[in-house]
């Protein structure tokens, strides 16, 4: 028997109330056909045991990104390096809850960095370069350009139109 079907509610309350005054009355006295016990019985307090010192569990989103032809992977608004064998590959990316982005290529942990605490930041192992020819090995030795003020385009139409700088 199921609770839901023919049921009426007049409001959320309403039906909180009664699915679990049905679950304590009806679904939690009946012999469960996998366990064959009542629930009632198998949850009591005294048949639970302490988790102890388990660690809780953790919640660990992964997102697929494809790596350029930089071996970059952009993630939240910062690019991390990867092994340049990667290249226009699909590879996955977890964020841990200990700081660190740990990016996986079939499973396989391929790279391991820092969450950077600021966006638009390029973080880059210079071992992801070696074996590349010497161009592109410095591409992680080049020294990024200074960030510059964003301004409103009204503020470029002013000079253009011959008015002065504004903001």
């Amino acid at each position: 028997m199921s609770f839901l079907p023919g049921q009426e509610f007049l409001s959320l309350d309403s039906a909180n109330e009664q699915v679990r005054s049905w679950v304590r009355d009806v679904a939690d006295q009946r012999i469960h056909g996998t366990v064959h016990e009542k629930p009632a019985e198998r949850f009591k307090r005294e048949n639970l045991r302490p988790l102890g010192n388990k660690p809780p569990y953790l919640m660990q989103t992964c997102q697929l990104r494809k790596v350029a032809i930089d071996c970059l992977v952009s993630y939240k608004a910062n690019c991390y390096s990867v092994p340049w064998q990667y290249v226009n590959q699909t590879v996955e990316i977890q964020e841990g809850s200990n700081g660190w982005l740990c990016i996986y290529h079939k499973g396989t942990l391929i790279a391991k960095h820092l969450i950077a605490e600021q966006k638009h930041q390029v973080i880059m192992d210079k071992e992801h370069y070696r074996g590349l020819s010497p161009k592109w090995e410095n591409i992680a030795k080049v020294k990024l350009l200074p960030e510059v003020q964003v301004r409103s385009l009204e503020v470029y139409e002013s000079l253009v139109s011959g008015g002065a700088l504004i903001g």
